[in-house]
């Protein structure tokens, strides 16, 4: 009768033990795929190609805060960078711009997750969540069609950005979708 006692309670305590690592797992879900700990990155030069900081509105009152490599061209092609999570947008859209895509008429645009901060130091507002973060994909595509008036656009998402990207892509006409370093599932 002991040991049966014993066996079940030591049986408890293991599922208890097991429901209580699950239960915060599923809690912490959210800080675990965005950190919001952003790599140290130089700021970007404006000598190598002019930028200006773009903030974007969101539906409900949050502002999206990021970078904007403007082009004085008709007919621009425009470049939006999606980063990953623990990554300054603003150093993956200053290497798309100097180094991918140097081209005078190539406007690229990069902006923070909600929460997120930037090498600009204009962090944008907000909580991150995988919904609010595909939304924000939406409004910041449908804010630089209207200020850009692209012939062309396309996406570039790296690693958790390459799910935003794609979200993007299933939901407004892009020219193209570059996924660099997709997560396997």
């Amino acid at each position: 009768m002991k040991l049966r006692n014993l066996v079940l309670a030591v049986a408890a305590l293991l599922i208890l033990a097991a429901t209580g690592i699950t239960t915060k797992i599923y809690l912490s879900q959210d800080r675990q795929i965005f950190p919001r700990t952003v790599n140290t990155i130089p700021a970007p030069n404006p000598n190598l190609s002019p930028f200006e900081h773009l903030a974007i509105a969101t539906p409900d009152v949050q502002t999206l805060n990021g970078i904007l490599f403007p082009v004085k061209t008709a007919s621009p092609t425009l470049i939006i960078a999606f980063g990953g999570n623990a990554h300054d947008v603003v150093g993956l859209a200053t290497f798309l711009k100097n180094d991918v895509f140097p081209k005078d008429n190539v406007a690229t645009a990069g902006l923070s997750y909600r929460g997120y901060p930037n090498v600009l130091g204009i962090p944008s507002t907000g909580t991150p969540t995988e919904v609010l973060v595909k939304q924000d994909a939406l409004t910041i595509y449908d804010t630089l069609q209207k200020r850009i008036h692209p012939v062309r656009t396309y996406a570039i998402g790296y690693s958790l950005g390459s799910a935003v990207a794609t979200h993007l892509a299933l939901n407004r006409p892009l020219a193209g979708l570059i996924l660099v370093a997709p997560p396997a599932s």
